[in-house]
């Protein structure tokens, strides 16, 4: 139960803050790789092939969703890349604490219980500041309409991965 509860915001969390500079994708979290087995470390680069598919398949629907121009393209994507980025950098260290406290299951304590599940409110709102001074800055670079589509565009982004997800379910 315990694995449930948090393995499907992790899911939701990951989803949603796609990281998307390729070399940053599997970095955040790795720093030390001469600890690791050779099956990891292939593991993460197949991790590391599938987020740069997924940069280019986001980058991709964002681009048809929101109609941009050839001039929008490049200045939108390059301040949204970097917008998913600090993003993902600021949930790091919870996906670290998260992932402690899976590995001691029942061993956890409340306290670690509790500082997780505040860390993970507080990002929230962390995220949610770097959203709003990007906000500012996508008003430069996209019309009124393009920036209003932009979080629909990202809802329906999220729907099409989770309808695929379910598809590719039902074919296993």
């Amino acid at each position: 139960m315990f694995k449930k509860i948090i393995l499907i915001p992790l899911t939701f969390a990951a989803m949603t803050l796609l990281p998307i500079d390729a070399n940053a994708v599997g970095s955040p979290d790795e720093k030390v790789l001469s600890h690791e087995e050779p099956g990891q470390r292939k593991g993460k680069e197949k991790f590391r092939q599938w987020m740069v598919q997924m940069k280019k398949y986001k980058h991709d629907f964002l681009i048809r969703e929101l109609s941009l121009t050839d001039e929008q393209k490049d200045a939108f994507l390059a301040l949204y890349d970097k917008m998913e980025d600090e993003k993902w950098a600021l949930g790091r260290d919870v996906r670290h604490m998260e992932r402690e406290i899976m590995k001691k299951g029942d061993e956890a304590t409340d306290l670690e219980f509790e500082k997780a599940a505040d860390a993970a409110v507080e990002l929230s709102g962390k995220q949610n500041e770097v959203q709003r001074r990007y906000h500012e800055e996508f008003k430069k670079v996209l019309t009124k309409r393009q920036l209003f589509q932009l979080n629909a565009a990202e809802r329906k982004f999220q729907k099409s991965l989770m309808e695929q997800r379910g598809k590719n379910r039902k074919k296993n």
